[in-house]
């Protein structure tokens, strides 16, 4: 009896542990349940089977189609299988429109079900067991944040002769996936080029509502109108151009087409080849697509964007760094006679190319690396070390050339006749050029908004923005260069001159610890060690081309460029390390915590009053308000007696999670500054240039 029950309970055992060993533990994160399933209990050599990846997200939660819109992160899969096994591309559910604000993005909620083929080697032996395990990684939002989650998932797949029967458990979602997924299509699909954008032809297609997802991202703007027009049996579908589409028309046009019609949605996986345009267009008179795109908020106009786009513009030639360089500049004009105003004004026209071809050059590499899928915002190019350690070698040279080290043409008492050789047009330009360079760290006041929504805008747009930031830093100096009478109210050019340039020297070298102190939030004392090497050998540099010059030997100034160039080398072994929000503890100090999407959702769950502070240490706005108003002792009593938790979202080096935390508040830099007060939803956002008084009314 005892051995019959001992029996009966092993045969018990084996069949549960065959029913379970095809289903991973679910790994369940702060807003989302997964595991990993078999479709069958078992595998046989040379088939292939389906895995399923199984969510149930958070209620009002999603995460992200394959091309994930506007912004946003597609599910990421490292594989570990056993020598012989091959996990193929994951087939998603059929996308939806998630419009946020001026963005629209495409993704799923509820409980998506991804499905991924698994291929078993023909050399797979039956009666063993193989390992599967899935490292998984998948951006996760709700209307104001994001959140990256990830998980382990590992399965126990059975290898028999024969394929097992389906793991019953899973069978009817498994197979509800599958139905879901995109068909061929029943009818022809083409596609033309217009000057606005793609137009697909579909040859009668299904009745009911249209949406298509093109597979590529940034290929067609998603918050873009899209127009409709009907001829016959023949329908258009007209979209807005992207960047990659711009950059490269496609041969085909991949993507899914999902038609709606009384709530059940259907899928057509197309790959439109690209054929002539007709003759004339299809759509005389544009007809927008009902959707859930076309009900989201209309971004700010595009005139009052360009307004204070072109006066932030103009605002940052106050910058302490910049200023120096434009006024020294606009001094040269005092010189110059009346009868070489055509020299002064292309000398103009030549300063304010250098600006648009550096803002222009750093907006299209900006727009380019998001389309690739880069988390990134303004100010990408100083959240790394070594590019901060370039910027200090430009600025050093700078301040050398100001105190005389060397000449670059800028000896002020000689400016006409600088003016007048070919090397002072190259200086013009390299002028504009380092305007910028010295600008970029700080977008500055009323430029916040404008950038968040170029980057938002299709990229021709956001491009015509970036470039009218340009032309507003380059007004002042291209007014001196067409309107004379401005020039005489310049004061008398003198020896006072080159004084006044050797005291701007050292608003750059003020500028160059700055930027050193930057190096050391972000690399530490090794990446000081780095650039205080790098400031050293150029420093040589300048001085041996100094001497150079006053001896006019070549030898001297190839000995120079050598170095300059050495001087780069410590920078390549310069690492980035983790940033930490302020911790210090003293009273004289206001204590912050790291910004966390999770701890900031439990502190407004409960009520807690959060002032969030998004900043960057080579952003001189943040570190100028912090000074000045956030860490004053009436700001950090105020914060103390209202109980208000500081959180600070540091942003000196990249960090994906405050990105995306910026552009849900349609933002592309620091600084900004919200405020949840205690019992409400949206938080309150501050001006850019903080006062006291400002942020005591606020949390009064």
């Amino acid at each position: 009896m005892t051995r019959a029950l001992f029996l009966a309970v092993a045969t018990v055992l084996c069949v549960l542990s065959s029913a379970f060993a095809q289903v991973s533990p679910a790994v369940t994160t702060n807003n989302a349940t997964t595991r990993l399933v078999a479709e069958h209990v078992s595998a046989a050599p040379g088939e292939t089977i389906t895995l399923a990846l199984l969510q149930n997200l958070r209620e009002k939660w999603h995460v992200y189609w394959r091309n994930p819109g506007d912004s946003g992160l597609p599910l990421n899969l490292s594989w570990k299988v056993s020598e012989g096994f091959e996990a193929g591309e994951v087939l998603y559910p059929l996308p939806h429109q998630l419009p946020l604000g001026p963005l629209v993005n495409y993704g799923h909620e509820g409980e998506p079900t991804f499905l991924i083929p698994l291929t078993v080697p023909q050399n797979a032996v039956p009666g063993m067991n193989v390992s599967v395990t899935v490292d998984a990684t998948w951006l996760i939002c709700d209307e104001e944040r994001c959140v990256p989650e990830d998980g382990t998932l590992r399965l126990i797949l059975p290898i028999t002769a024969e394929r097992g029967a389906l793991n019953t458990p899973y069978q009817e979602r498994i197979a509800a996936a599958r139905a879901e997924q995109p068909t061929p299509p029943s009818f022809e699909v083409s596609y033309f080029h217009t000057d606005e954008g793609p137009v697909l032809r579909l040859e009668g297609p299904p009745e009911g509502t249209l949406e298509f997802y093109p597979y590529t991202p940034s290929l067609t703007e998603p918050a873009g109108e899209v127009r409709l027009a009907q001829e016959g049996e023949t329908l258009f579908m007209g979209f807005t151009a992207a960047f990659a589409y711009e950059a490269a028309r496609p041969e085909r046009l991949g993507g899914v087409l999902v038609v709606e019609e009384d709530g059940t949605r259907t899928g057509y996986e197309l790959f439109a080849p690209q054929v002539k345009a007709p003759a004339t267009s299809p759509f005389p008179v544009p007809v927008p697509l009902t959707s859930s795109a076309a009900a989201t908020p209309a971004p700010p106009l595009l005139g009052v964007t360009l307004g204070l786009a072109f006066l932030g513009g103009v605002i940052l030639n106050l910058m302490p760094c910049v200023f120096p360089i434009v006024f020294l500049k606009a001094l040269g004009f005092a010189s110059v006679s009346r009868e070489e105003r055509g020299i002064v004004r292309r000398h103009g026209l030549l300063y304010t190319a250098g600006i648009l071809v550096a803002f222009l050059g750093l907006a299209g590499m900006l727009l380019a690396l998001r389309a690739g899928g880069d988390a990134l915002g303004w100010g990408f190019h100083l959240q790394s070390p070594l590019a901060v350690g370039v910027f200090a070698i430009i600025i050093l040279l700078v301040g050398l050339n100001l105190s005389g080290v060397f000449e670059m043409g800028t000896s002020l008492q000689g400016v006409g006749e600088g003016l007048a050789r070919q090397g002072g047009s190259a200086g013009s330009f390299f002028t504009g050029l380092l305007a910028v360079a010295v600008a970029a760290p700080c977008i500055g006041p009323f430029l916040g908004g404008a950038v968040g929504v170029a980057l938002a805008r299709p990229a021709v747009e956001g491009l015509l923005i970036f470039g009218t930031i340009g032309l507003g830093l380059a007004a002042p100096y291209l007014l001196l260069s067409f309107v004379p009478g401005f020039v005489s109210l310049l004061p008398k050019p003198g020896a006072w001159m080159e004084t006044l340039k050797q005291l701007f020297a050292f608003a750059m070298y003020a500028t160059l610890v700055w930027l050193v102190w930057v190096v050391s939030t972000q690399a530490g004392s090794d990446g000081v060690l780095r650039v205080g090497l790098a400031l050293l050998v150029t420093g040589l540099a300048a001085w041996t081309f100094g001497r150079a010059q006053g001896a006019g030997g070549l030898f001297g100034r190839l000995a120079s460029i050598v170095l300059l160039l050495g001087a780069v080398v410590p920078l390549l072994g310069v690492t980035p390390k983790p940033v930490s929000a302020q911790t210090e503890t003293s009273e004289n100090a206001l204590t912050g915590v790291p910004y966390d999407e999770d701890v900031l959702a439990t502190l407004r769950a409960d009520g807690v009053p959060v002032f969030v502070d998004f900043t960057a240490s080579w952003c001189i706005t943040c570190q100028f308000n912090k000074k000045t108003v956030l860490d004053t002792a009436q700001v950090r009593k105020a914060f103390a007696v209202s109980n208000v938790t500081y959180m600070v979202a540091d942003w000196t080096v990249r960090d994906p999670v405050i990105t995306a935390a910026l552009e849900a508040q349609g933002r592309a830099g620091v600084p900004l500054y919200l405020y949840y007060p205690a019992a409400a939803q949206t938080p309150q956002i501050l001006p850019q240039l903080l006062t006291v008084e400002g942020v005591l009314e606020t949390l009064e």
